[in-house]
């Protein structure tokens, strides 16, 4: 069986899902992504869904903003893997929420 590719955000990035889309903050440098695009709110959606927190995705995907601006900017990777594999879900997400960060983009994200 052949390799496939399997995308995974890092355990330092927030994840604020809200009606403009998705936003992003990379909790080490503060970096801010929002993506509203159909095809990464979807990965995003499969992402968030998923009990390894990986998603497959497919060789044409790896262009979408999703993945390439993640990539770009330290908050995702891939991986190439013939089973799929396990990423450890962040406590970022769960310990208390967006009172674990108080950064006025969330608040204005999600009202």
């Amino acid at each position: 069986m052949g390799h496939s590719t399997y995308f995974y955000l890092e355990p330092y990035v927030y994840i604020a899902s809200g009606k403009n889309g998705i936003l992003l903050i990379n909790m080490l440098d503060d970096n801010t992504l929002i993506f509203n695009d159909s095809r990464s709110v979807d990965i995003m959606q499969r992402l968030l869904s998923s009990p390894k927190r990986t998603v497959h995705i497919s060789e044409q995907d790896k262009t979408i903003p999703l993945i390439s601006d993640t990539l770009k900017y330290f908050m995702g990777d891939l991986i190439s893997s013939n089973i799929q594999p396990l990423q450890f879900e962040s406590e970022i997400n769960n310990i208390s929420g967006i009172d674990a960060y108080h950064k006025s983009i969330i608040t204005c994200w999600l009202n």
